[in-house]
C-alpha cells in the first residue's frame, strides 16, 4: 500500500480563496497598513533616539578634549610655579629667611597643657 498525499495547485488556490473569505481583503489590507504605520513609527522613534545619543557622544567628546587641554595647561603652570627659581623668589617676597641657628625645646614628661573655658 502506498500512502502518498500530493498537493496540487488546485488545492492551494482553494486554500487561498478560503483564507480571503475568512478575513476579507479589506481586513488584510487594513492590517497591512497598520503594520506598516507602526513599523514606520517605531523606526522614526528609534532613529530619533540614535541621533540624540550621537549628539551626546559628540558633546562629551568635545568636553573631554577641552578637559585634557585644561589639564595640560595646569601641568605646565604647576611646573613653572614649583621650579626652584620661582620658589626662591616667592620666599624672598614673603619675607622668609634662611635658618641659621636651630634650637630644640625639651618637653618634660609630666608637663601638659590645659585650656580655660
Amino acid at each position: 500500500m502506498n500512502n502518498t498525499f500530493a498537493l496540487n495547485h488546485y488545492f492551494l488556490l482553494s486554500y487561498r480563496m478560503s483564507f480571503n473569505r475568512i478575513l476579507g481583503f479589506k481586513t488584510i489590507l487594513l492590517l497591512g497598513f497598520l503594520l506598516t504605520f507602526f513599523l514606520t513609527l517605531f523606526y522614526t522613534i528609534q532613529y530619533s533616539n540614535m541621533m540624540k545619543a550621537g549628539f551626546l557622544i559628540k558633546n562629551y567628546g568635545e568636553k573631554i578634549e577641552s578637559l585634557y587641554q585644561e589639564n595640560e595647561n595646569l601641568e605646565i603652570n604647576f611646573a613653572s610655579v614649583t621650579s626652584l627659581d620661582n620658589v626662591k623668589k616667592m620666599a624672598s617676597e614673603l619675607g622668609f629667611e634662611k635658618t641659621e641657628n636651630i634650637r630644640y625645646i625639651k618637653v618634660l614628661e609630666n608637663a601638659f597643657v590645659t585650656t580655660k573655658k
